[in-house]
């Protein structure tokens, strides 16, 4: 019986290294697939982000927004100037760089820094 089971799985000793690399990458791409899948938000959870945001833009306190998109996971920390409604961005001023338009789409978890 054990000779059996031997041979029925010495068909995998044959693989090619084109073989094993395309299923290391698939692997690879469906791992990156799940850690950037965008998790379900209700309103509850959009309105108290919105709660957050107008308390942080009326006393020019710091924000840090964790967004999530096709690239990955970023850390984005400013102050709130303004959200524009039209087009669903929120605009924030950084320490050290210019402006920055981030989609209230991709945003996932916003917090005041103390």
């Amino acid at each position: 019986m054990s000779e059996k089971i031997r041979s029925q799985f010495g068909c995998s000793k044959m693989m090619l290294p084109e073989h094993c690399s395309m299923l290391r990458e698939q692997a690879l791409a469906e791992y990156r697939a799940e850690n950037n899948r965008f998790p379900e938000t209700d309103e509850q959870l959009r309105e108290e982000q919105q709660y957050i945001l107008d308390e942080a833009r009326a006393g020019g306190k710091t924000v840090i927004i964790k967004t999530l998109n096709s690239n990955g996971c970023n850390h984005y920390m400013g102050i709130p100037l303004r959200c524009d409604s039209t087009g669903n961005k929120i605009i924030i001023r950084t320490e050290t760089g210019p402006d920055l338009s981030i989609s209230a789409a991709e945003v996932v978890s916003l917090t005041i820094a103390d």
